[in-house]
């Protein structure tokens, strides 16, 4: 077994020297994935690197920015591609995170992100398939757990059509990981249509791009004998659109 500390110090000596090269004081998380993805997957995005990939986990980065409200911009426009998990960083705070390493022996867990989908459809983007897998990985790696598939849409349309979206999104999910040796009986779904947004869909009468494209998902839960376990990385809405 890997030796923790050693581990530890690899991952933040990696990040003390890529923050080096990046002078800007503010960067963006935009993505961890299993393995490589090629760097036509951030089309519409300037800027991005790959800050390391250890153990098969690559993870992406924008840098460099001027200003704060660029690197926050910067956010907006990532989650707007479908990037949800993209935030805000301080390089400052990385770097002082790093240099303390030792003292709190902790490691980033790269946790399953929920899935989102296109207006009006329910095809799996790359992204989504990729938390699919590691979906999978847990589930056969822990025979007690079993997983649920709570699947939505955003507000335009009506109720009856939302729900059978809603099916065609659960649908996608459940085929993918049934197709990859999960059993159906490990996995209960549930249909809501429109009706448990998490994001505004329009404020003042005026659409919210980024809070439909939050209702737009199916939400992941993963259980060991009926507790819900901390596997997946909880949806970041923004204050604005709760």
């Amino acid at each position: 077994m890997k030796n923790l500390f050693t581990l530890i110090l690899l991952v933040f000596t990696i990040q003390i020297s890529t923050f080096a090269q990046h002078k800007g004081e503010h960067v963006v998380y935009v993505l961890a994935v299993d393995g490589q993805v090629p760097m036509s997957t951030f089309s519409g995005l300037n800027g991005v690197y790959k800050m390391n990939t250890y153990e098969g986990v690559s993870t992406y980065y924008m840098s460099n920015f001027s200003t704060k409200e660029e690197a926050e911009a910067a956010v907006v426009k990532a989650k707007s591609l479908g990037f949800m998990t993209a935030r805000l960083e301080s390089a400052q705070e990385l770097r002082e995170l790093a240099s303390r390493c030792c003292l709190a022996p902790t490691i980033n867990k790269f946790k399953i992100r929920n899935l989102f989908f296109d207006f009006d459809q329910a095809y799996l983007r790359q992204a989504s398939k990729v938390e699919l897998d590691k979906l999978i990985s847990i589930l056969k790696s822990n025979p007690t757990y079993t997983a649920e598939f709570h699947a939505h849409t955003d507000a335009r349309g009506s109720l009856e059509y939302n729900v059978e979206l809603s099916k065609r999104r659960r649908d996608a999910a459940l085929n993918y990981v049934t197709a990859r040796g999960i059993s159906k009986d490990r996995i209960e779904t549930f249909i809501y249509g429109k009706d448990k947004p998490i994001a505004k869909n329009e404020i003042e009468g005026l659409d919210t791009p980024e809070g439909r494209q939050l209702n737009r998902r199916v939400e992941i839960r993963v259980k060991d004998s009926g507790a819900e376990t901390d596997d997946v990385e909880e949806i970041d809405v923004p204050e604005n659109l709760k």
